[in-house]
């Protein structure tokens, strides 16, 4: 059985390479934001291989799963992929090494573009 977290703050993050995320949540939802669709493909491929990438979002994936939460990565204020208990990877999930993260192939296009 699930136990529900109630998850509340909200905090910035710098990665080594100076890539500043945003940490937001309130309840059930956990928001990663960042101002550049790059920023993210640059902090996923911190973990070259892609075997052991995967595995990792499948551990956290279960972590997920058992505290009941979801996270919404966020680019240019859009959800442009999510990894949820029931996330369903596309094939630009797949393509990009992220499975099990579906990403939104729309809002990322428009992220990209900055619409």
């Amino acid at each position: 059985m699930n136990r529900s977290l109630n998850v509340v703050g909200e905090l910035s993050l710098l990665s080594g390479s100076g890539i500043e995320i945003s940490v937001k949540a309130d309840g059930r939802i956990i928001e990663l934001g960042m101002d550049k669709v790059m920023h993210g493909y640059s902090l996923a491929n911190r973990i070259s291989n892609r075997r052991q990438r995967a595995q990792l979002l499948k551990h956290v994936q279960a972590a997920l799963t058992k505290a009941d939460l979801i996270v919404h990565i966020r680019v240019a204020k859009r959800v442009v992929a999510l990894l949820t208990p029931s996330s369903r990877p596309t094939l630009l999930s797949k393509l990009s090494g992220v499975a099990p993260v579906e990403i939104k192939p729309l809002a990322l296009l428009l992220a990209l573009l900055r619409f």
